[in-house]
């Protein structure tokens, strides 16, 4: 009989041994997991501009040569709004495809991309016909930018500096 209980002992600790090593190893597994998984998400985060927690260097108000010259730029997501002084604004996806202009008579269709926090690319169009592509590039130091255009439609093209404000 002692040998029985002894055995069934043994074997009750063995079981409650099992379980705590079983606790342990989970533990340490989890935490080793946790250590190399949480700093890979923050780095992809931080990689994905629609997951990114960084304002982008396009956002904010910008100022031409002309103080009543000044447009506006809001980053959110795949999405960028604009409003222009001159009354014309727009909100596109930043993949390219075409979104509403409004308030400007030489143009009615817009479309937007931006390969980095710091570039932006407009086509502007009339009546589904492209006619000015504008790039808008902000200097390292995110407080000015310079603007190249080009008119399609007669080849003239130009550039001009703006300041954030």
């Amino acid at each position: 009989m002692i040998g029985l209980v002894a055995a069934l002992l043994t074997r009750y600790h063995f079981l409650i041994f099992q379980r705590w090593v079983k606790k342990q190893l989970f533990k340490e597994v989890t935490m080793k997991i946790l250590t190399w998984l949480v700093p890979v998400l923050l780095a992809a985060a931080s990689m994905q501009p629609s997951l990114a927690f960084a304002q982008s260097a396009i956002d904010g108000r910008w100022q031409g040569k002309d103080p009543k010259d000044q447009v506006t730029f809001k980053v959110e997501g795949d999405h960028v709004t604009m409003s222009a002084s001159s009354g014309s604004g727009y909100k596109a996806k930043l993949d390219g495809t075409d979104a509403p202009l409004t308030g400007d008579k030489a143009a009615d269709r817009v479309s937007v991309t931006m390969p980095d926090k710091n570039t932006l690319l407009e086509t502007s169009k009339k009546d589904g016909v492209a006619w000015l592509t504008m790039r808008m590039q902000v200097d390292a130091n995110g407080k000015s930018a310079k603007v190249t255009w080009k008119n399609t439609k007669n080849g003239k093209s130009g550039s001009y500096e703006m300041v954030k404000n």
